[in-house]
């Protein structure tokens, strides 16, 4: 059964969706984060924040600022990107956020909902 971090929402625009389902984050147990419909081979940056900080940003929500990390990446072909997310790790909540290079889109980036993921011990 699979279980899946909150969606917190916020993001926009664009179509980009995140989210982080598998075990519970509790040690030896993993996650799958999935980020899905980014156009395919575009440049990401996955933000990490402590804080949820709903700030306005390319016509859309930004939550996770400042950062305290910051991963950058490639979707597939397919406009998606996957990662494995370890539980049991000693940290705080954490909140993840998606922000894609979209030409598509007026400002030329896609906001993700924002998940928080929660650790066990």
């Amino acid at each position: 059964c699979a279980v899946c971090q909150r969606d917190v929402g916020f993001g926009g625009p664009g179509s980009v969706a995140l989210t982080a389902c598998g075990q519970p984050l509790a040690t030896c147990q993993s996650a799958t984060l999935f980020l899905s419909g980014a156009p395919p081979g575009a440049p990401f940056i996955l933000s990490v924040g402590t804080g949820l900080n709903p700030l306005p940003f390319a016509g859309g929500q930004l939550v996770t600022f400042p950062p305290v990390l910051e991963f950058f990446a490639l979707t597939n072909p397919s406009g998606a990107f996957k990662a494995k997310v370890p539980g049991g790790l000693q940290v705080p909540p954490l909140y993840l956020q998606a922000r894609v290079r979209d030409f598509s889109l007026p400002q030329d980036v896609a906001i993700s909902n924002a998940v928080l993921l929660q650790s066990l011990p």
